[in-house]
């Protein structure tokens, strides 16, 4: 039976919910009984995955925030004490986290993805290590709002 025949049997044999024949609702197909309420479920869950994703980004620039801030805090200790080249790499670290995490800010959920996919192709390794760190990073999150 192809997919056009299948259509036709579905439409003529179509009852109302009572039972009563001849009376039959327009349909394009089986699949379309399924794809309007799957398309408002995805839709859904995809605002809604879009919103939990604006506010883990927002909470782990935050973070980040306050490492780049310790970092630079450590770095001016260490350039008071004896350990200034090493309070110099501190520095530098700390300028790079504040830049990375500005431009974070600044970037959607969409643009992060798309990053995140081109690192993903460049460098393999680095993007597995970076998704445990981040696993790691969100569990803490998580962990910490209970």
């Amino acid at each position: 039976m192809t997919t056009d025949s299948w259509d036709a049997t579905l439409h003529d044999t179509s009852h109302d919910a009572s039972g009563a024949a001849g009376a039959t609702y327009k349909s394009n197909g089986f699949a379309s009984l399924f794809d309007d309420p799957a398309r408002t479920l995805r839709d859904q869950a995809t605002t809604k995955l879009r919103g939990l994703a604006d506010s883990g980004k927002g909470q782990v620039t935050d973070t980040l925030d306050g490492v780049a801030q310790a970092a630079r805090e450590i770095a001016d200790k260490l350039k008071e004490g004896s350990f200034g080249p090493v309070g110099g790499l501190a520095n530098d670290a700390a300028e790079t986290l504040e830049r990375w995490t500005h431009s974070v800010k600044g970037m959607s959920i969409d643009d992060l993805l798309h990053e995140g996919e081109a690192l993903a192709r460049r460098s393999p390794a680095l993007a597995v290590g970076l998704a445990v760190a981040a696993g790691f990073a969100v569990s803490r999150i998580l962990r910490a709002g209970r």
